[in-house]
């Protein structure tokens, strides 16, 4: 019994130190990474090449692991960085309009609250790039089957690129309010 209890532990210890990976004995391609990843946060959408702004000159790529861990690492670093800036938003117009009932929620992120949408491309240098679209979780409409773009809606949409060869991020963009 004790046993069976220390198991028990030990494998829940293992599965949340995974964080969004199923298992770590996969060696997978983006066809083929439902079977590793946790995949109820997000899509792998084709790349098209009438989505030009996204990126000229791109074509199609695939996905490791490794390139998901990497992902995950500047997502957080990138919001990380980005929601500091919005507090002290916050709290200047709250303070400037105290009899407004403002939410920091509207200002700040938190990637829990968000689908995502990644398109994986190689760009003109040869580096490997993902474009990643985040939709509020309120917003669920067909998220899976096509790429969902919105003017304005607040932090509730946002997207960036992640340069996977060059582990870095850029382009952020939250759209602004109505």
């Amino acid at each position: 019994m004790t046993r069976l209890i220390l198991i028990t532990i030990m494998c829940t210890l293992t599965l949340c130190n995974c964080g969004h990976r199923k298992t770590d004995n996969c060696n997978v391609r983006t066809s083929q990474v439902e079977n590793c990843v946790d995949t109820n946060l997000f899509v792998i959408l084709p790349y098209d090449t009438s989505l030009y702004w996204i990126c000229k000159d791109c074509k199609q790529a695939e996905l490791t692991l490794q390139d998901f861990d990497d992902i995950e690492n500047l997502l957080n670093k990138c919001i990380d960085e980005f929601n500091p800036g919005q507090e002290t938003r916050f709290n200047e117009i709250k303070t400037k309009y105290p009899e407004q009932n403002f939410d920091i929620k509207n200002f700040t992120i938190d990637l829990k609250r968000y689908k995502r949408q990644y398109i994986a491309m190689i760009n003109g240098k040869g580096e490997k790039e993902v474009w990643i679209n985040c939709i509020c979780d309120i917003y669920t409409k067909d998220w899976r089957n096509g790429l969902i773009i919105v003017l304005d809606g607040g932090n509730c949409f946002f997207n960036l690129k992640i340069n996977l060869t060059a582990k870095k991020y850029f382009e952020l963009s939250v759209n602004g309010e109505a």
